[in-house]
């Protein structure tokens, strides 16, 4: 199962997860619009306890992602990060690099040189 997490701006059925689920891929994506990130938090938790995932998010929805998959590691079979906000103040987590590693699960980060939101440097350090 994989589950993706939408950015701010980004919706449960945008162009992302729809090629997905034409892929073939089985997936869930919660509807995060106006929810904060405590909340995006909370809903992925209850999502990843109940079977092993993997997770993909983007910007914001890679964050939430990155938390999830610290609180619960043994549940998250990969992540896929696409441009994640992993430097935002509101993190709870000081350090980008600590929501990546060490983790027992392998993880790809994508992110374009010409993100203008999301600046490349964030998935760099």
């Amino acid at each position: 199962m994989l589950i993706w997490a939408h950015g701010l701006w980004g919706s449960p059925n945008g162009s992302k997860v729809t090629a997905i689920r034409e892929s073939g891929i089985e997936v869930i994506s919660p509807d995060f619009n106006n929810m904060e990130l405590e909340e995006r938090i909370e809903i992925l938790n209850e999502l990843v306890s109940k079977e092993e995932v993997v997770l993909a998010g983007s910007s914001y929805g890679g964050l939430a992602c990155a938390l999830v998959a610290q609180q619960q590691p043994k549940q998250v079979k990969g992540m896929l990060l696409l441009a994640p906000a992993l430097h935002l103040p509101e993190s709870p987590n000081d350090d980008p690099e600590k929501l990546i590693a060490p983790n027992n699960f392998p993880i790809s980060i994508i992110h374009s040189v010409t993100d203008e939101i999301v600046p490349v440097s964030a998935s760099k350090d």
